[in-house]
């Protein structure tokens, strides 16, 4: 499969153990099918131009969690412990343990391939956590807005599966505008849910 990586740099070498580890799933090399999407992370973090790193990558082997094929639950949990949200006292109890309860070890796959994540995710995530909103409408907000799908490469196995093959610029005045017009319309249809939707289902108080 061809996929992304955006960087402020020419990356034609990931390297296994590099990275920071309070991501999405951990410590890792992510990528994403999504080219438009890559050269958006190519400029947020700095403001100015950037890369897009293409790659291919061959799954043949490699053993695969697709967080499509998880409970929301678990995937809530896996976010959670991974990017350490911190709570107010009264809550952070609440975190510890529905993380315990539903998070799963991640150590054993070679590759995590699912949902991208980012502030307006853990808004969500702590509307649930203070009890909120419930666990069948943090599945459905996860739904709202085209975030994109990103793979992690966990193991020195997976690093064995990638090839460098090209890089094109990404320019910040193109993709830094796009990524905040994706946040945009992601507000915007959150604005208009039905509130009584938010509050139909379990809250954490009913699944801890």
């Amino acid at each position: 499969m061809i996929v992304y990586h955006g960087s402020d740099k020419i990356i034609d070498n990931p390297e296994f153990g590099r990275g920071h580890a309070y991501n999405d799933y951990g410590l890792g090399f992510y990528l994403t099918t999504d080219e438009n999407l890559a050269g958006e992370w190519a400029v947020l973090r700095t403001g100015y131009d950037g890369y897009i790193n293409k790659y291919e990558l061959d799954l043949t082997g490699l053993n695969v969690l697709d967080t499509d094929k998880i409970s929301t639950e678990t995937l809530i949990a896996i976010l959670m412990k991974n990017r350490d949200i911190e709570f107010a006292e009264a809550f952070s109890d609440d975190r510890d343990l529905f993380v315990e309860k539903y998070v799963i070890d991640v150590n054993g796959y070679d590759i995590i391939m699912g949902i991208r994540a980012n502030d307006r995710f853990y808004s969500y995530m702590r509307a649930f956590i203070i009890g909120a909103i419930t666990n069948e409408a943090v599945a459905k907000l996860f739904g709202l807005g085209n975030w994109g799908v990103q793979i992690c490469l966990k193991s020195e196995l997976a690093f064995t599966k990638i090839k460098f093959t090209d890089y094109v610029g990404a320019l910040s005045a193109i993709y830094y505008d796009n990524a905040f017009t994706r946040n945009k319309v992601a507000g915007e249809l959150y604005k208009n849910l039905d509130r009584q939707t938010l509050r139909t289902g379990k809250f954490i108080s009913d699944l801890l």
